[in-house]
């Protein structure tokens, strides 16, 4: 079975200066590892949780409800895997004394001439999503606090195989430089 190398290097007349090195190289990483694991999780899930939260109070402030009447009955739109997700009516509602009418995301259960809320925004009464909720927000950040370790852990490991290699590489060059001196000596003698 093949290892990384030795996970004691003892000390001795044949431990050279790069297998010290790479000893303190590894250790430093895994410092790194099992510190900047936990520190990027919290703060990228407070950051996260700032940022949706923020995005949350402006949808909120944008946004707001209004009573509409189904023209149709919903039909449903599949996404891009081809389920079945969102139901979708012609809805007309009432906006400073003008109807409008627009298409909106509706309960599956509603028929034509249900009522039904949809959510337009302040600028042009245009139907919108409804804001995000503290569920959104939540669900938002724990997605986001749960990404941010595998791409520390990727960026890490990238490091420290990038790390490795430049270390393997002067090893290899060292071997090369101490057989060369050695060789010859070697060869003559048999």
């Amino acid at each position: 079975m093949a290892t990384d190398g030795p996970r004691h290097v003892p000390a001795g007349p044949l431990v050279r200066p790069l297998d010290i090195t790479r000893k303190r190289v590894d250790r430093a990483l895994l410092v790194v590892l099992l510190v900047g694991l936990p520190f990027v999780t919290v703060i990228v899930g407070v950051w996260a949780h700032s940022g949706f939260d923020h995005n949350r109070q402006e949808q909120v402030r944008d946004r707001r409800p209004v009573a509409a009447r189904l023209l149709e009955d919903p039909h449903a739109v599949a996404d891009s895997s081809g389920a079945n997700r969102d139901a979708r009516a012609t809805v007309r509602w009432r906006d400073a004394g003008a109807a409008r009418t627009g298409t909106a995301e509706v309960s599956m259960d509603k028929r034509a001439g249900d009522r039904a809320t949809v959510y337009v925004d302040e600028a042009g009464g245009n139907i919108v999503k409804p804001p995000m909720d503290a569920y959104d927000v939540a669900a938002s950040t724990v997605a986001a606090a749960v990404l941010a370790p595998s791409g520390f852990v990727l960026v890490w490991g990238l490091t420290r195989a990038a790390v490795r290699w430049a270390l393997d590489r002067r090893c290899w060059a060292a071997w090369e430089r101490e057989w060369a001196a050695v060789e010859p000596v070697w060869t003559r003698h048999r």
